[in-house]
């Protein structure tokens, strides 16, 4: 409208042209609704253009033609810049959008950040929840499985209090015997397994009768053997050269020793039978019982075993007591097995 305004008021009043653009200049540098960059630019294209025409001298040209053109050409340069102000408007609002979009995407990533981070939160206190029972539960565990095997030894107790009581001798030997067997059988599968197979059944039936038969725990020679053999339970081991000479076989006996324990156990003897794991078995119970009976302690007997009597007594008086690495290795290692068989057996029972 300022543009038509301006137009007539060239045409009527006959003034220069230079005059009504500079004021059309002035009135449209005050809009502030239409970007004054792109405005001035075309007014300035639009003066110079003006300032052309009217220097030229042309006698044929009508002078209100010539406001005319410049009129039209007022008004296309307006529409233009009003066309472009428009697109304008039109990419600031776009982008403005895109600015409150970006903000929207932006506060999803903190909010998706904060639930990440109470996720992890959650997560860590219930992994520490789940540790606190699972260490309970093996707590209660560990305690059932004493209590079933205290209960198991009452048991026991009982069972043979009331055999002493109720049936014959004859009958109480029978059970015992029977007993003793199925203790056999299941302590001989379970050294088996702990010995991935190098101990065998036969060996383990054969080790817990000859120890039960005399108060000896069955773990205890295991475990002499095991050391002795150096974990393998071969038969032929043969052991270093000393200066009392060689150990034979499973239980690692020498030539000057073997006789005479042979002898205790009313057995024959012979240097080869050292090779046989059953007889090497039986002289190794009957050889430990005699020197448990003899000295009162397994740290004395164990380190009589494996040093010899006068090495345990010189043991003794050089560190004051008989509590060896063979001895005290030997003992811990049997009561761990102990307590392991005992699960294990209750675990497999069930």
């Amino acid at each position: 409208m300022i543009s038509l305004v301006l137009v007539f008021f060239a045409v009527f009043n006959k003034k220069s042209i230079i005059s009504c653009i500079k004021t059309m200049k002035l009135v449209i540098a005050e809009e502030k609704a239409i970007p004054i960059k792109m405005l001035v630019s075309g007014l300035h294209l639009l003066m110079g253009y003006g300032d052309w025409l009217l220097k030229k001298e042309s006698k044929n040209m009508n002078k209100k033609w010539l406001v005319v053109i410049t009129s039209a050409l007022l008004l296309l340069t307006t529409a233009t810049t009003l066309f472009f102000a428009n697109e304008s408007l039109k990419k600031q609002n776009e982008l403005a959008a895109l600015e409150v979009e970006l903000l929207d995407l932006e506060n999803n990533f903190n909010l998706a950040k904060s639930e990440i981070t109470l996720f992890q939160t959650i997560n860590s206190s219930m992994e520490f929840q789940m540790a606190n029972v699972l260490d309970k539960r093996e707590q209660e565990r560990v305690e059932f499985a004493e209590a079933l095997e205290i209960e198991g030894l009452k048991a026991t107790v009982e069972m043979k209090q009331t055999l002493n009581e109720d049936v014959t001798e004859g009958r109480v030997e029978e059970v015992a015997g029977f007993l003793a067997w199925e203790t056999a059988n299941e302590v001989a599968d379970y050294l088996y397994e702990d010995s991935d197979g190098k101990f065998e059944k036969e060996w383990g039936r054969f080790l817990t009768l000859e120890a039960l038969d005399k108060d000896i725990d069955p773990f205890l020679i295991y475990e002499l053997l095991r050391v002795e053999t150096g974990g393998t339970f071969s038969p032929d081991v043969v052991g270093p050269q000393t200066r009392y000479g060689r150990a034979y076989g499973l239980a690692q006996f020498m030539k000057n020793t073997g006789p005479w324990v042979a002898e205790m156990a009313d057995l024959p003897y012979d240097h080869d039978m050292l090779f046989d794991p059953l007889y090497s078995i039986q002289l190794a119970v009957t050889y430990l019982d005699f020197l448990y009976n003899r000295y009162g302690d397994w740290d004395q007997a164990l380190t009589a075993y494996h040093r010899g009597i006068y090495g345990m007594k010189n043991y003794v008086r050089a560190n004051g007591n008989a509590k060896s690495w063979y001895a005290v290795e030997i003992q811990e290692a049997a009561k761990e097995r102990d307590d392991s068989a005992v699960v294990a057996l209750m675990s497999a029972s069930e």
